[in-house]
């Protein structure tokens, strides 16, 4: 039955055979957790792209047509008319950043939900697939636990924050191709504040990865306490019958401790980051005030 269901199903057949016990999981490439994406996704992926590009170029240009208006106050006759200038630009580029933040966060929802439902299909195939002597050797309730939470950070890693990233990164090259080329005359403040950058990106990275592995170990404690949970409930008269409750109760806040404490270092590198990025922009503001351009 379930070789008739691979071969009238149009996803793919082949899917990664779960680890055995005590095996070291493989890591799989970026561009893999898009392999079930299909013609219409590809599609949709060319959307998300020109929207994340857009969203991100919209800061800089909202920047220069706010320069632009503290430019022309200088002089009283025109300012007027700067002003009205100024607002039907502000007006057209937040309705731009609306559709476009707006369409790429439902895009990027709709097709990462779909691919994470390809995925767990062709997860559940694979562990139909085993034989006796893989269920003797993993547990098959922490495979199901796993299997949900795998899947909603696969999804939640190829949607909405992938596209945050891009447009990120969207934001801040169109934000040094504007200071570059259209304040030629300030590109000597461009560069000062370009000696900055390289130790917030470093101090980033550092808790990016340490959040990464916090991340990791709370999943695999998360997995475990779902599967003594799962075990506990299926074999409920047993354990009853044994008096096993307690036991069966420590070992699951055994493991949702483990979660907690790696949740909680998590939440302070998150917190620390978040610190680098609000410092950043005051450090740049006190390092801009230095700096005097020559006349």
């Amino acid at each position: 039955m379930c070789a008739d269901a691979q071969a009238s199903s149009p996803i793919p057949a082949q899917a990664e055979v779960p680890a055995d016990a005590g095996e070291k999981p493989v890591a799989v490439p970026f561009l893999q957790l898009f392999r079930y994406a299909d013609a219409l996704d590809r599609l949709a992926f060319v959307a998300i792209a020109f929207c994340a590009l857009f969203s991100g170029v919209v800061i800089p240009l909202t920047s220069l047509v706010l320069g632009e208006l503290l430019n022309g106050s200088i002089d009283g006759a025109v300012y007027s008319s700067r002003v009205d200038t100024a607002s039907l630009h502000m007006a057209l580029l937040g309705a731009g950043c609306f559709l476009s933040l707006g369409g790429g966060v439902l895009l990027s929802f709709w097709t990462s939900s779909r691919q994470a439902a390809a995925l767990r299909l062709a997860y559940v195939r694979a562990l139909l697939r085993q034989d006796a002597a893989w269920c003797d050797a993993n547990s098959l309730p922490e495979a199901g636990a796993r299997l949900t939470e795998d899947s909603l950070s696969v999804q939640a890693g190829t949607g909405e924050k992938l596209f945050l990233v891009a447009s990120g990164l969207a934001q801040f090259v169109g934000s040094f191709a504007l200071a570059f080329s259209v304040a030629r005359d300030a590109y000597r403040l461009a560069l000062t504040l370009v000696l900055l950058v390289p130790f917030a990106i470093g101090a980033v990275g550092f808790l990016f990865s340490f959040v990464s592995g916090l991340s990791g170990t709370s999943d695999d404690a998360y997995a475990a306490a779902g599967g003594v949970l799962v075990e506990a409930l299926s074999l409920l008269r047993t354990v009853v019958a044994f008096g096993g409750e307690a036991h069966e109760r420590a070992r699951y806040d055994a493991h949702l401790a483990t979660a907690e404490a790696a949740g909680l270092r998590k939440g302070l590198a998150s917190g620390a980051g978040q610190g680098i990025f609000v410092r950043f922009p005051r450090e740049s503001k006190h390092r801009t005030r230095q700096y005097n351009p020559p006349p």
